[in-house]
């Protein structure tokens, strides 16, 4: 029996009375205990994140008569970085930057040197038009609102799991039941 600190006679530690039988507490919170479940947890919360924000996006962007733009969201690979894990989506085709942000209006000027060539459109060749340019979708700044706002669901099932799996290393400890 471990002795007490307030010296009476017969005293009991109350540690021995709840059943704790001299393992150590930070066993709980050891970089050891938590620091492999806590990677593991943060790292599927990222990698189901950037998967919700990529559905969502897709989801919201304009089909034109190809889909190019749609298909060109991609989940970025979840990697680790300095202040944890990192996922998401991304395009590299150019007109998914202009469907997102928009476009201002803007004179459309025939390509070549001093404007000699004419630029199709549909009611023929032009020396040059006027774009009125068109708003932004936001598309992907949605998404990621929407993520924000499911948070708490999206990452309940890996919270689950790492407190289990917290609890399962520390029990592995003498003396923690």
């Amino acid at each position: 029996m471990a002795a007490c600190s307030c010296r009476r006679l017969g005293c009991i530690p109350m540690a021995d009375r709840s059943g704790y039988s001299g393992g150590r507490l930070q066993s709980l919170f050891s970089v050891a205990t938590v620091d492999p479940p806590t990677r593991k947890m943060l790292r599927a919360t990222a990698d189901d994140t950037g998967a919700f924000i990529t559905k969502r996006a897709r989801e919201m962007t304009p089909v034109g008569r190809t889909g190019r733009t749609r298909a060109s969201l991609q989940q970025i690979d979840t990697h680790r970085v300095p202040d944890g894990f990192r996922s998401g989506v991304q395009s590299h085709y150019w007109i998914a930057r202009l469907v997102e942000h928009g476009v201002s209006g803007h004179q459309i000027r025939p390509k070549g040197t001093k404007g000699r060539r004419a630029i199709s459109t549909p009611e023929g060749p032009r020396a040059g038009a006027r774009s009125p340019g068109f708003a932004g979708r936001h598309m992907v700044s949605r998404a990621v609102g929407e993520a924000e706002a499911a948070w708490p669901e999206l990452a309940a099932p890996h919270l689950a799991t790492w407190v289990i799996e917290v609890e399962n290393t520390a029990r592995s400890h003498d003396g923690v039941a």
